[in-house]
C-alpha cells in the first residue's frame, strides 16, 4: 500500500517545483507532548511530500525515542503524511546487519588496544533501547544502546582512558569501530543516508544546530531555522544579550549554508549584529487556509475571548488574568470573558491568582483540548501576551477564523502579522493595562466595524497558507544548489588590555594588547570575537 501510495505522489504532477536535491529535516526528537516547533516540522515536511512531490525523511537523534510506537501515533493522528519518515540514528545502527555495521564504520577511528574501561558503576535505568550505568557521583559512566535481541549495538563510555569513547559491536559482541565524540558517529549516520545524493538539510532543533554547524560535505546545504528569539527579552538593540541556549548557533552562523527567520523584522535585527557571506531566508509558518473560511456575519458574542497556550512563564497567562481583573473593577458592564485551553506547570499558580484576582467570573481554565481551534470560530478574540515567539501558528489560525488578535508586540511575530487597528490590535510588550484596554476596544466597539475588522484578518492570513509557503521553502532550496559561500578563516587569538570608544555615536571602539599570532596586516575582512574576562 506505501509503494502505491508513493507511486501515485510521483505520478501526480507536483504544485511547487523543488530542485533535483534531497529535501532532509532534521531534529532532537519527538517528544510526546510536543509543541510548535515540532508541528512546524511536521507541517512543512508534510507539504514538502505533498506539494513538492518529494519524499522527506525526519531525521532524529533521541536515544530514547521509540520510532514504530511514535511513527503509528503521528500517523493515527493524521501529523505523519504518506511521503514522510520518521528515522532514528539509534534505532537504525541497531538495526543493521553485520556486513552493512562494517560499511557505517568505515569513518571510525582505531579500536583501543585494551578492552572496555571498569565504570565501578551500577546500573541504574534500562529499557528495550538503552541500558545506564551510572557512578555513585550520580553522573553517567556507560550507556549500552541494545539491540531488540537484547545485544549491545554501541557501548558508549563516559569515562575511559582516552576520555569519552563511542563503540561499536557486531552482533557477536567484538568491535568494529570507535568515534571519540557523539557528533562524529551521529556525522557518520547523516552521511549513510544522504549516500552520495545532493541534499538540503532544514535543522528546526538549536541543539542539533549546536552540533550540525560542524558538518560540511561538497553536496549538502544546511539550514538552520531559527523558531524562537535570538535576542533575549531584555535586549534593548540588536547587539544584544544574545540568548545562551542558542550561543553555538550565534556565533558559528557562517557554518551554516543558509539561515531561515519567520520574519523580516527578526533577519533584519541578526544580519545588523552578524553580517553574514552565507545565505539569510525569510520563510513563515504555514497553515492550511480553507478556500471557504467561516462566515464573520455569522453572530457572535462580542467579549468572549480565547487563549490557546501551554500554561508556562514564556506565554504570561498571569498577565491575562490581571487584564481581565482590571476590566472587572474599572468597567464592570463589560463582560469580557476568556477560556484558556491548554496545560502546563504554571496551572496551579495561574488558578491561584485567578482566585485572589477575584476574576473567576472573567477566565476559565479549560485544560488540553486538541479540538480547542475549532472554538476559535465562534470566539470574538484571540488574547497573546507571550514574553516572546517566533510567528505563532494560533496567531495565524485565529486570523483565518476571523477571530480578531489581541497581542503584545514582542519579538517576533504579533507585530510583522497584525496591521495594528485593521486587523488586529498590538499593544506594548507587557503593559497590561493596554491589554485591558485592547480587550475593551474589542468587546464595545461597532458590530460594522467589528466585522470589518474580521474580514482583514482573513486576507492577512492568506499570505502564510501551504502553498505559497512550500514555493518559498523550494525557492531556499533552489538558491542553495550552487557554490556556497566560502569560510571566513580562522585567525590567531590575541589578549586585550584596554578598551576604549574613540567615539560614542559612531560606536568605534579601539582595544589595546597583544596579539598572539600572525594577523593580517592587508585590506582583508577581519571579525572579532570578544569575550571577558570571566567567559562571557
Amino acid at each position: 500500500m506505501k509503494s502505491l501510495t508513493r507511486l501515485v505522489r510521483r505520478t501526480k504532477e507536483p504544485l511547487v517545483r523543488f530542485p533535483r536535491t534531497r529535501v532532509i529535516a532534521m531534529t532532537w526528537g519527538i517528544p510526546e507532548d510536543f509543541g510548535g516547533l515540532t508541528s512546524v516540522l511536521l507541517r512543512r515536511s508534510a507539504m514538502i511530500a505533498d506539494l513538492g512531490g518529494r519524499d522527506v525523511p525526519i531525521l532524529t537523534f533521541d536515544a530514547s525515542l521509540d520510532v514504530e510506537h511514535t511513527t503509528r501515533q503521528l500517523i493515527a493522528r493524521g501529523e505523519l503524511r504518506p511521503g514522510v519518515q520518521l528515522r532514528n540514528c539509534w534505532s537504525e545502527i541497531a538495526g543493521m546487519g553485520d556486513r552493512e555495521l562494517k560499511a557505517f564504520a568505515g569513518s571510525a577511528g582505531p579500536l583501543p588496544a585494551h578492552g572496555p574501561t571498569d565504570t565501578g558503576a551500577d546500573v541504574r535505568s534500562e529499557d528495550a533501547q538503552r541500558r545506564i550505568w551510572v557512578g555513585t557521583d550520580g553522573k553517567k559512566r556507560l550507556v549500552e544502546h541494545l539491540r531488540p535481541d537484547g545485544t549491545v549495538s554501541v557501548r558508549d563510555e563516559r569515562k575511559c582512558r582516552e576520555g569519552r569513547g563511542l563503540v561499536i559491536l557486531d552482533h557477536e559482541g567484538a568491535p568494529i569501530g570507535r568515534w571519540n565524540r557523539v557528533r562524529d558517529l551521529y556525522f557518520a549516520w547523516i552521511d549513510h543516508v544522504v549516500g552520495d545524493a545532493s541534499a538540503v538539510i532544514l535543522s528546526d532543533s538549536k541543539y542539533v544546530g549546536s552540533f550540525l554547524h560542524h558538518y560540511r560535505r561538497p553536496k549538502v546545504r544546511t539550514v538552520q531555522v531559527f523558531h524562537n528569539p535570538h535576542l533575549t527579552p531584555k535586549a534593548v538593540s540588536t547587539e544584544g544579550p544574545f540568548t545562551e541556549s542558542r550561543a553555538s548557533i550565534i556565533f558559528e552562523h557562517e557554518k551554516f549554508d543558509g539561515l531561515a527567520f519567520l520574519t523580516k523584522r527578526q533577519a533584519d535585527d541578526f544580519t545588523a549584529a552578524f553580517p553574514r557571506r552565507g545565505r539569510t531566508f525569510v520563510v513563515p509558518n504555514s497553515r492550511e487556509i480553507p478556500a471557504t473560511l467561516p462566515d464573520v456575519e455569522e453572530p457572535r458574542e462580542p467579549s468572549r475571548g480565547i487563549m490557546l497556550a501551554r500554561l508556562s512563564g514564556q506565554k504570561r497567562i498571569d498577565h491575562t488574568v490581571r487584564a481581565l481583573a482590571e476590566l472587572q473593577r474599572e468597567t464592570p458592564h463589560v463582560r469580557a470573558h476568556v477560556d484558556v485551553f491548554g496545560s502546563g506547570p504554571s496551572e496551579k499558580k495561574i488558578m491561584t491568582m485567578i482566585e485572589a484576582e477575584g476574576a473567576g467570573d472573567r477566565i476559565a481554565l479549560r485544560g488540553y483540548d486538541p479540538t480547542a481551534s475549532t472554538q476559535l470560530a465562534s470566539a470574538s478574540f484571540l488574547v497573546l501576551s507571550s514574553k516572546y515567539e517566533g510567528l505563532p501558528l494560533v496567531l495565524v489560525e485565529a486570523m483565518a477564523a476571523g477571530c480578531i488578535p489581541v497581542a503584545y508586540d514582542v519579538r517576533y511575530g504579533p507585530g510583522d502579522v497584525i496591521a495594528h487597528g485593521v486587523d488586529g490590535l498590538v499593544v506594548p510588550a507587557g503593559d497590561v493595562r493596554a491589554l485591558a484596554a485592547a480587550i475593551r476596544r474589542i468587546a464595545t466597539m461597532d458590530e460594522a466595524d467589528r466585522r470589518e475588522m474580521r474580514r482583514a484578518a482573513q486576507r492577512t492570513a492568506r499570505r502564510f497558507d501551504d502553498l505559497t509557503v512550500t514555493r518559498q521553502w523550494a525557492d531556499v532550496c533552489g538558491a542553495l544548489t550552487g557554490p556556497r559561500a566560502p569560510l571566513l578563516a580562522s585567525g590567531s587569538g590575541a589578549m586585550a588590555t584596554r578598551a576604549e570608544f574613540l567615539d560614542d555615536q559612531a560606536g568605534d571602539l579601539l582595544l589595546s594588547g597583544n596579539v598572539l599570532g600572525a594577523w593580517p596586516l592587508g585590506t582583508e575582512e577581519v571579525r572579532l570575537r570578544i569575550a571577558s574576562s570571566d567567559g562571557t
